[in-house]
């Protein structure tokens, strides 16, 4: 509902992408994304121009969602994920190949 508020705010068209980025938390998608209530593909509906994803033990099922979910049509989301370590950001870009790697450290 706040995405469709902004893109009635912005006035811009149901196929238009919407300037804005949704950020998940890995651990409430754990607990959401296994639900009857699934939020990723209600965001990717809206087309958002970026999705970003942190904290969570297995970060890459949700990189996949994205993927499988964009695989069926032409506008792609930008995928960032948050990264605490250099392992982590070179499996995010070689093997998720994300468009951006945030990097968090100490």
């Amino acid at each position: 509902e706040t995405l469709q508020s902004a893109r009635k705010t912005l006035k811009l068209p149901a196929d238009a992408p919407l300037p804005v980025g949704v950020g998940f938390l890995g651990w409430i998608c754990d607990m959401t994304e296994v639900s009857e209530d699934p939020r990723i593909p209600a965001v990717l509906d809206e087309k958002p121009v970026a999705v970003w994803f942190a904290f969570g033990e297995d970060l890459s099922k949700y990189v996949a969602t994205v993927r499988a979910y964009q695989a069926k049509r032409d506008f792609k989301s930008k995928i960032f994920v948050c990264c605490n370590s250099v392992e982590e950001a070179q499996i995010a870009a070689n093997e998720w190949k994300v468009d951006v790697i945030v990097a968090q450290g100490t």
